[in-house]
């Protein structure tokens, strides 16, 4: 026989048992709040020039937490190349708080170069503009 549930009010925080899994969500107004913007609209485009794609769940929009905080430090270790352009990977492991986003972040930004350019080239004359337009393209 089968026993039946009781419904009873309680305090405990329950939103664990709901959760997708092993990816954290997180809502455009809690990242609203980390980003100190002052719309949800503004978190929406910030997601969208970062490339997270926005979920529906029951009617609500979610991101991955992870995408977000992935998105959040590659802001904070370009700054760190382009500081420590020799030992920026290092730095970056001395404060990362996620190890496994540290991880990923060092492996999308390894290939990437912040060396500025030392030389300038304007061109003289016509000839020249025609010739930098044509190597443009």
């Amino acid at each position: 026989m089968r026993e039946r549930l009781k419904y009873t009010e309680s305090n405990e925080d329950i939103s664990s048992m709901y959760s997708s899994g092993h990816l954290d969500e997180i809502t455009p107004n809690d990242l609203a709040t980390i980003l100190k913007v002052g719309t949800v609209a503004t978190a929406l485009r910030w997601l969208e020039k970062n490339g997270i794609q926005i979920h529906k769940r029951c009617k609500k929009n979610i991101a991955c937490k992870f995408e977000v905080d992935v998105a959040i430090d590659k802001q904070f270790v370009k700054g760190l190349m382009k500081k420590y352009p020799s030992n920026w990977e290092e730095k970056y492991q001395l404060v990362a708080k996620d190890i496994k986003v540290c991880q990923l972040v060092i492996e999308e930004l390894k290939g990437e170069s912040w060396k500025s350019p030392t030389t300038i080239v304007k061109p003289l004359n016509e000839s020249d503009n025609k010739l930098i337009k044509k190597l443009k393209s």
